[in-house]
């Protein structure tokens, strides 16, 4: 059986070693503190660089509507302008129609 110097030996060891993993723990405490607030200022920036973002993209989207808008004005002139060139197609189908029947009724060159 262990003295009791030996005893209390063995307690002053596991008491430093408590004080020592203490010690150690307090450390990274510390340390972890210090990143979660590292952490929290660079979420917190990457917050407002979202919001100047999502700004941005609104800004866009704007202008990619009103170009829309445009286009679609646009594509509202070009039909337009189909529908007159088939009229002219037509009208020039029934000019040719009516110049074969012309040359048909001349006579033959001698």
């Amino acid at each position: 059986m262990p003295t009791q110097e030996e005893r209390l030996a063995a307690v002053e060891r596991a008491v430093m070693d408590i004080n020592h993993n203490e010690t150690i723990l307090l450390g990274m405490a510390v340390k972890y503190e210090e990143l979660l607030r590292e952490i929290r200022a660079m979420l917190a920036q990457m917050v407002g660089h979202l919001g100047e973002h999502d700004r941005r993209f609104d800004a866009h989207d704007k202008r990619f509507d009103a170009h829309d808008k445009r286009f679609d004005a646009h594509d509202k002139r070009f039909d337009a302008h189909d529908k007159r060139f088939d009229e002219h197609d037509k009208r020039f189908d029934r000019l040719e129609a009516l110049l074969m029947q012309v040359l048909a009724r001349l006579p033959e060159p001698s």
